[in-house]
């Protein structure tokens, strides 16, 4: 199975994602459907969700996880849709799975924002995804008690008009 993972760069609520991947690890392992390995691509954000993905599955047994990188360099505003595209499509002499279209991809999109909106790359991503029939997985958004101990109320920043 190959399983792409996209994420607001400013994520900061890991125990939510951690329990999350978690979750569907286990539920793939209880149905039988899991091949080792599981291909895991993510994008290369120092930042955010894709850090924190790559920080949980680094290592772990039955997990060939790529990292997809960005070439702002040279492709400027537009790499960020185009690594988006290659992850998705298993584009890197480093992926073990090259040439094949991931199988899901599990998004973790900025919480309160529930619709696409200009310079995300993770709508682009989600967006992408359907275009090329992959399937998609948005987890519901519950606050960990992490989270809820820092801050109250951890949607009321994300609820403030103007706060992309």
């Amino acid at each position: 199975m190959i399983v792409a993972f996209t994420g607001w760069r400013a994520w900061d609520d890991a125990p939510f994602i951690r329990a999350d991947i978690d979750g569907w690890l286990a539920r793939e392992a209880l149905r039988g459907t899991r091949e080792v390995p599981v291909t895991v691509r993510v994008g290369d954000c120092p930042t955010g969700a894709d850090l924190i993905i790559r920080d949980w599955l680094y290592g772990v047994d039955g997990i060939a996880l790529v990292v997809y990188a960005a070439d702002w360099t040279n492709l400027g505003k537009a790499a960020g849709p185009h690594r988006n595209r290659q992850m998705l499509e298993g584009q890197s002499e480093w992926d073990t799975t090259a040439g094949k279209p991931a199988d899901l991809l599990i998004g973790y999109p900025q919480p309160g924002i529930a619709t696409p909106y200009k310079n995300s790359g993770t709508w682009n991503c989600i967006t992408q995804a359907h275009y090329r029939g992959i399937e998609v997985r948005l987890p519901a958004y519950r606050p960990s008690a992490e989270a809820l101990r820092e801050n109250a109320d951890p949607l009321l920043p994300f609820a403030v008009a103007g706060e992309r």
